[in-house]
């Protein structure tokens, strides 16, 4: 495949990249027959490739790996929160505000468990006297 002959910002393989994933082919597999136009071949050298993006399939996966360890009662919420924070910067920046927030509550979920397990401990005891 020749690169696109319209100019653009983003360099022509990013593109097919992207449009690759988006269509849901292997992009190696597409990337080992594209090449580029020899009088294009100079512009895509001069750019560099940036990460791909977190595809929402993705972005799923992720999230539902880092919710595991949180009760499901908290899991909606979180999820929103870090949604507001992060949705205007993409899928990556939530993720990294959803981690941030299930670590800061990791330890006052397991201390409140703790708790309540034991006051159903103490008044099982107390209706067995």
């Amino acid at each position: 495949m020749a690169c696109q002959k319209r100019f653009t910002f983003e360099c022509p393989q990013v593109k097919r990249m992207n449009e690759c994933r988006r269509a849901g082919l292997a992009v190696d597999e597409a990337l080992q027959k594209w090449s580029c136009d020899s009088t294009y071949e100079k512009t895509c050298k001069a750019f560099k490739a940036t990460p791909p993006r977190m595809t929402s399939e993705e972005f799923i996966i992720e999230q539902n790996n880092v919710l595991k360890e949180i009760p499901k009662e908290f899991k909606d919420r979180l999820s929103y929160m870090a949604y507001e924070r992060g949705h205007s910067a993409g899928y990556e920046e939530i993720i990294s505000i959803l981690k941030g927030l299930v670590n800061n509550l990791k330890q006052p979920i397991a201390d409140f468990q703790k708790r309540i397990s034991m006051e159903i401990h103490n008044a099982m005891i107390d209706t067995c006297k």
